[in-house]
């Protein structure tokens, strides 16, 4: 269903139109599988707005009930959606487009005009301005892309536009003005916003449920969908206040100041670089360094984290109390959630591995740092979780 801006309730259809020019407005579309059947459902008419509300629409179908509901904030609205099952029989869910926004082609015609700053999946991914009628590029090597970004999105090899994680902006190359659309929070759903650029293109705002089931009278309430007009780069700040409230983040009262063996030594460091390094920061107080951190290097395979290569020949303990001597505090770095398939781990404990449905492990790429490739670990699994929690209780003695 296109529904005309002037159409929509309240300040948003004329908030949308005036601030970006889109000439209408679609909401929402849900991927979901019922009684073996799977659909993409579009309600085809406006939805029931009850008498003397202009922040809520209802749509009742047969199997279930969908409400959307949005709310206006200083230079910016939020919208969420809340799907209510009324069938006898589980429902699956497999994506939800809270918002698709129909693109004005006038900006596909002139790219040179707008920048899409897109945000990466992870730390290795893009991240980055792009020009509006960029599309996706795909690394050349399969298990590149299984390492740096999330390659089960629905969008991936997708060749008609630009996938962004959790958040778009647009701006326009000449001006500050900026607008964005991201969720506040990754709860529920997976955010993600693809801007298409066919001539007729569509910026999809969607959350990945990967199949979640919904038990019959079971609710499913969404991520806050935030969209806002703002300069920048005042739009980004107050969106990462926005979704640093919505997760109720500890910020610290100024900035960490530290050093890091990763950016010197990379995977290429020894107990002795570490300590030689702890005795220079700490005999200079005037850099502020607060914390010596021991990244990549130490452990002799990823998932075998109190392991240690020959580089470390004493206890981890033991380079902490020394770093500690020197007035600072000792940080550590580990990738707890995936093992090599090299380590005594993944030797030891096949059966705490994460495995799809015919049995086959999930593989997360491959690194030359770690000597092989690595594969997810199955945080569900109790014993996996008590392992977890004694790492890490040992880690911080």
């Amino acid at each position: 269903m296109r529904v005309r801006p002037k159409k929509v309730k309240g300040q948003f259809g004329f908030w949308i139109e005036d601030l970006f020019n889109f000439p209408a407005f679609t909401f929402p579309a849900i991927d979901l599988e019922l009684s073996e059947r799977r659909f993409l459902w579009i309600p085809d008419e406006p939805g029931y707005a009850p008498e003397g509300s202009s922040q809520t629409w209802y749509w009742f179908v047969q199997d279930f009930e969908v409400e959307v509901t949005w709310k206006a904030r200083e230079n910016a609205l939020l919208m969420s959606l809340k799907m209510t099952n009324l069938s006898e029989l589980p429902l699956t869910i497999y994506a939800i487009d809270p918002a698709r926004i129909t693109i004005d082609p006038l900006l596909l015609k002139n790219p040179a005009q707008l920048s899409i700053f897109q945000n990466g999946f992870q730390s290795w991914s893009p991240t980055r301005f792009r020009k509006a009628n960029d599309t996706m590029k795909f690394p050349r090597i399969k298990s590149f892309g299984e390492m740096n970004h999330y390659t089960d999105s629905g969008f991936w090899k997708r060749k008609d536009g630009l996938l962004s994680n959790q958040f778009l902006v647009l701006k326009e190359q000449s001006a500050l003005e900026a607008g964005i659309f991201g969720f506040l929070t990754q709860k529920t759903g997976l955010g993600e916003i693809f801007w298409q650029t066919t001539e007729r293109g569509q910026l999809i705002c969607r959350l990945d449920f990967g199949g979640k089931e919904l038990l019959p009278e079971q609710t499913l309430r969404t991520e806050a969908l935030y969209m806002a007009s703002e300069n920048w780069p005042d739009i980004v700040e107050n969106y990462a206040d926005a979704v640093g409230e919505a997760m109720s983040a500890r910020v610290p009262d100024r900035p960490l100041v530290g050093w890091s063996s990763w950016y010197e030594y990379y995977t290429k460091i020894s107990q002795s670089d570490m300590l030689a390094n702890a005795r220079i920061a700490g005999s200079q107080p005037e850099l502020g360094i607060e914390y010596i951190q021991l990244d990549d290097g130490y452990q002799t395979a990823v998932g075998d984290w109190l392991v240690r290569k020959k580089s470390f020949p004493e206890p981890l303990v033991k380079l902490a109390e020394a770093i500690k001597s020197h007035g600072m505090k000792a940080g550590i770095w580990l990738a707890p959630f995936m093992a090599s398939t090299k380590s005594i781990l993944y030797r030891e404990h096949p059966q705490w591995f994460l495995r799809d449905t015919n049995g086959k492990t999930i593989d997360c790429g491959f690194n030359p740092n770690w000597s092989g490739r690595s594969l997810a670990l199955d945080l569900t699994h109790p014993d996996l979780q008590d392992w977890l929690h004694n790492l890490f209780a040992a880690l911080r003695a």
